[in-house]
């Protein structure tokens, strides 16, 4: 790079603002162009710069300074200081840290610090206050040579101020573009899309990306008939001519089939002079969505249209009256009701002349309250027929205004079969409430999501709640105990049940209750459908456990007494045989020397006949009503007992025997409840074929002491059959063994039960209620 003084500046970087940047390169070229021609350089090239004039023609200001920060020369076209409070013209053999606030200064020291070091140009930017006025400078330090540094100052302010105007500026722009809730399009000469903001978007169900870059008409399914190209060339001449509407209103149809109708405002915006979109000239469109208005205002025709045909072919009586009573206008209708030819005969004649006079006052206050407060609803009153009877009207009234003057205008029904109704409702409610409140049976009304509306007494008795409480509960949570999620299986059928009208007419219900409670209902369902409201299903409950347990009690008799009868004939018939039979065979086998499959014979019939001699003893105690022999029992003695007689078998089939029975003592017949726990234990011992746990323990309650019999076996299938003399699950079973147990225990004023039966764990529960 070759220096040129005398004001050229061709080897000078301008910038586009005017300010001077000084390269690196400028001050070592010049060194090596003066070696290359052989001279050696006469004076600092520092001097050279300042001599030649080169600054006159930029605002900037040129210091000399050494590596300390002294200032050896300066050259500036500034009029206002740029380094502090001193004089300009005294800047020449000041320390440059010392003209500048600490702050500048600091930053200037290791801006300089760097320049050094690493020997490149650095700059910084800082700012003064002069004059009260706060600028901004931009200093540039180039690398030492000759042990000066050149420091290039320029203001900036403007700039700064500009460029922070400009931010601003942006980020207002940029909050209307996404805030606006009207829509916003650029678009650029050639009619395609440049940007579109989130409203815009919206408006057109599209996103952005699928609309930037495509031609703006091709948004809307039918803008226009003709072909896009010839669209688009007819856009850009009224671009270019500036002949784009400012303002109108249209209706497009977008691709998803919905119909929109717009309100368009065109503004051409110049980038020239706001320097925004780079040179060119775009439209921006703003789009608000008056679909609603134009709606309204069609419904607004069309209601318009509706009243006038509303007001001559209404049901009911209509009326337009002044504040005083006197009617402007009526319809037909008004004189079909008052038996007058025509409507018109209405008109100038004051309502008071049609009201009964009991109702004349009042309606006079109705009229000042109407005018008042603007409206009155279903007020009733009492017209007078010309022959001289009643009729009782429903009148809804409102204010309006017509010319700057309220009128009222009032909607007059005809109530006369409506009062008929409702006495005919009342009686037939009382009716209905004699016979829901006098009923022997529960009764329930629940509406179409299962909620109770309303129970009566005895509904209330057989689920101990009160009426309160039962209502807008779900139906089974008057008695039912079930989780939640059967409950919502329970709502699920019932729903779909009360949809299709198809509940059962008629059904035996086992309600358990949450109390513990189990009562068997007859359950009768009615689905009661009103003309208005929606419609309740009625259920009426009749408790049948009384007459249930009767049936079951008289079954039982019955089936005792066939046993009893049973009983005598087998014991007549087979207990002697079978002795003979069981002697002679053990004769026999004394007697007689046989091979082994012929021993295995004799021992299979010996084995049957004891199974049969079993069954015989068990069908005589079932049958036989023998008197009880009531002492004090220790239990856990008594358990200890039956261990001894089964200690051989249980270790057998490696069955261990817990026995956690503790000071539980009964008052009741030994011989009978041993029998009962060996039936118990019995059972267990066969069902754990392959080992496990037999245990006994107890629980107190109120006087009231439960024993428990658990087992680890596979549980019982079917268990709620198991007290049913002659059924059983075992293949050589004799089904009377629990049958007996439960007749013990009703003999001992208790109850036994199968309280739990599944794989690893069944346990029976005998509660003795009275235990002295």
């Amino acid at each position: 790079m070759k220096f040129v003084t005398n004001d050229e500046n061709e080897n000078l970087d301008i910038k586009k603002n005017g300010g001077l940047y000084i390269s690196e390169d400028f001050i070592l070229n010049k060194e090596i162009d003066s070696q290359q021609s052989g001279k050696e350089p006469t004076e600092p090239i520092s001097k050279s710069l300042l001599r030649s004039g080169i600054f006159k023609k930029f605002p900037d200001v040129l210091l000399v300074i050494d590596i300390d920060g002294f200032i050896i020369n300066y050259y500036s076209n500034h009029k206002e200081n740029v380094l502090g409070d001193a004089e300009i013209n005294s800047y020449v053999g000041r320390n440059l840290y010392s003209l500048v606030p600490r702050e500048v200064g600091t930053r200037i020291y290791k801006t300089i610090l760097k320049t050094i070091d690493a020997k490149i140009t650095t700059s910084l930017e800082y700012s003064i206050v002069s004059k009260n006025i706060r600028k901004i400078f931009e200093a540039r330090f180039l690398p030492p040579k000759d042990n000066n540094i050149l420091v290039i100052v320029r203001e900036i302010t403007r700039s700064k101020r500009a460029e922070e105007a400009l931010r601003i500026s942006e980020i207002r722009f940029r909050s209307v573009w996404e805030n606006s809730l009207d829509g916003m399009r650029l678009v650029d000469l050639n009619g395609n899309i440049v940007a579109v903001n989130t409203a815009f978007c919206n408006l057109v169900e599209m996103p952005s990306e699928e609309l930037v870059g495509q031609p703006y008409a091709s948004v809307y399914k039918d803008i226009k008939d003709e072909p896009m190209d010839d669209f688009l060339n007819h856009f850009r001449q009224r671009f270019v001519n500036r002949d784009i509407q400012d303002h109108f209103e249209t209706y497009v149809n977008l691709f998803s089939g919905k119909k929109v109708y717009l309100e368009v405002t065109n503004v051409f915006v110049d980038s020239h002079e706001e320097d925004l979109f780079e040179g060119e000239v775009l439209l921006l469109s703003l789009f608000r969505d008056i679909t609603e208005r134009k709606r309204a205002e069609e419904k607004l025709r069309e209601s318009e249209a509706r009243y006038r045909t509303l007001v001559e072919t209404s049901p009911d009586a209509i009326i337009l009256m002044d504040e005083d009573g006197k009617i402007l206008m009526a319809n037909k209708q008004l004189a079909d009701t008052y038996g007058i030819k025509s409507s018109d005969e209405f008109s100038g004649i004051s309502i008071f002349k049609f009201i009964s006079s009991k109702d004349r006052k009042r309606i006079k206050e109705d009229i000042e309250e109407v005018v008042k407060h603007s409206k009155i609803k279903n007020s009733e009153y009492c017209i007078v027929h010309p022959k001289r009877r009643y009729i009782p009207v429903e009148v809804n009234a409102s204010v309006t205004s017509i010319m700057g003057k309220p009128r009222i205008i009032a909607i007059i029904r005809d109530i006369t079969e409506r009062k008929i109704a409702i006495e005919a409702l009342k009686n037939s409610e009382i009716q209905f409430r004699s016979v829901w409140q006098s009923s022997i049976d529960g009764m329930c009304l629940t509406n179409s999501q299962g909620k109770i509306v309303a129970s009566n007494n005895v509904f209330c008795k057989i689920t101990e709640h009160e009426e309160s409480e039962l209502k807008d509960k779900y139906y089974f949570e008057a008695y039912g105990n079930d989780t939640q999620e059967n409950n919502l299986a329970k709502l699920e059928r019932y729903k779909k049940k009360f949809a299709t009208k198809t509940f059962e007419p008629f059904r035996v219900m086992n309600a358990k209750f949450k109390d513990g409670r189990d009562l068997e209902l007859e359950v009768t369902h009615n689905l009661i459908e009103f003309e208005k409201n929606a419609p309740l299903l009625l259920t009426i409950y009749h408790d049948v456990t009384e007459k249930k347990k009767a049936e079951e009690n008289l079954r039982k008799t019955e089936k005792l007494a066939a046993i009893g009868k049973m009983a005598a004939y087998l014991s007549h018939e087979i207990k002697t045989p079978l002795a003979s039979i069981k002697l002679n065979i053990e004769m026999l086998e004394k007697s007689l020397i046989l091979p082994d499959n012929k021993q295995k014979s004799f021992s299979i019939i010996q084995k049957e006949i004891k199974r049969l001699s079993k069954l015989l003893k068990n069908v005589l105690q079932f049958s036989k009503q023998t008197d009880l022999v009531f002492v004090n029992i220790n239990l856990e003695n008594l358990m200890d007992s039956i261990f001894d007689l089964y200690e051989n078998l249980l270790n057998q089939k490696n069955i261990e025997f817990i026995n956690n029975l503790s000071f539980a003592n009964v008052y009741g017949d030994y011989q009978k409840l041993q029998t009962v726990f060996m039936h118990l234990f019995e059972n267990s011992i066969d069902a754990m074929e392959e080992g496990g746990i037999l245990e006994v323990y107890s629980h107190f309650n109120n006087n009231i002491l439960d024993v428990f019999v658990k087992d680890s076996g596979p549980g019982i299938s079917n268990g709620e059959h198991i007290f049913d003399p002659f059924y059983t699950t075992k293949n050589t079973g004799t089904g009377l063994g629990l049958s007996i147990a439960q007749k013990i225990i009703e003999q001992h004023n208790g109850k036994i039960s199968l309280l739990s039966s599944k794989k690893g764990e069944t346990i029976f529960k005998i509660s003795f209620y009275n235990r002295t």
